[in-house]
């Protein structure tokens, strides 16, 4: 799965914060950060899934717990004050 494709096209679909986040120089540690936040999400949606729906076929519950994560995805507008990027390396 591509997260980070998915997240930057989020991204870019928000245009005043993908302008915030290049012009603090954070578009990169951002996107990283969303992109596992999202792959973690993605997971957990298809384990429930998994476990819930046995008998659906492992394609419709992959689709379904992406549109789930990407529901449950919290990218902050770019006016709300909630940009604070993780710096740290990540392994």
């Amino acid at each position: 799965m591509q997260y980070m494709t998915i997240v930057l096209q989020l991204i870019q679909g928000r245009a005043s914060l993908h302008r915030q986040l290049r012009r603090r120089g954070q578009l990169l540690a951002a996107a990283e950060q969303y992109a596992m936040e999202l792959k973690m999400l993605h997971q957990a949606w298809m384990s429930e899934l998994f476990r819930t729906r046995a008998e659906s076929h492992p394609a419709q519950i992959r689709a379904e717990a992406l549109e789930l994560a990407l529901a449950e995805l919290d990218l902050p507008a770019a006016s709300d004050g909630r940009l604070e990027v993780d710096s740290t390396p990540h392994e």
